[in-house]
């Protein structure tokens, strides 16, 4: 009887631990629609090129709408390769969003 409470107990343990841990990781891809908005409307903005293009009136209230740290931080490889880290920062700068939390990196 007392190793079945035991194991009863470990389980709820497990499965506890497993409801926070989920919710916790998908917390990282909250943002992951925002970011697909984001690359699609400020595309000529935060792509690579020789020249910071201004931003338009949309991407300018998509950003200032949006969570530009959690958009930096669900950037993927891919992603990266598409996007110069510099162009976002300045943008988020024009958009009146100047600080980007550390942790946010934007990283090419």
């Amino acid at each position: 009887m007392v190793a079945m409470k035991v194991i009863f107990r470990l389980i709820v343990f497990v499965l506890v631990f497993a409801m926070f841990v989920t919710h916790q990781a998908r917390g990282e891809g909250d943002c992951h629609k925002e970011k697909m908005i984001i690359m699609i409307n400020c595309k000529v903005s935060i792509e690579y090129g020789d020249a910071f293009v201004n931003p338009s009136d949309k991407c300018r209230s998509l950003v200032t709408l949006y969570d530009i740290d959690c958009i930096c931080r669900s950037f993927t490889l891919e992603d990266q390769a598409l996007v110069d880290a510099r162009n976002v920062i300045k943008l988020a700068l024009i958009c009146g969003k100047p600080k980007l939390e550390a942790n946010a990196e934007v990283s090419n």
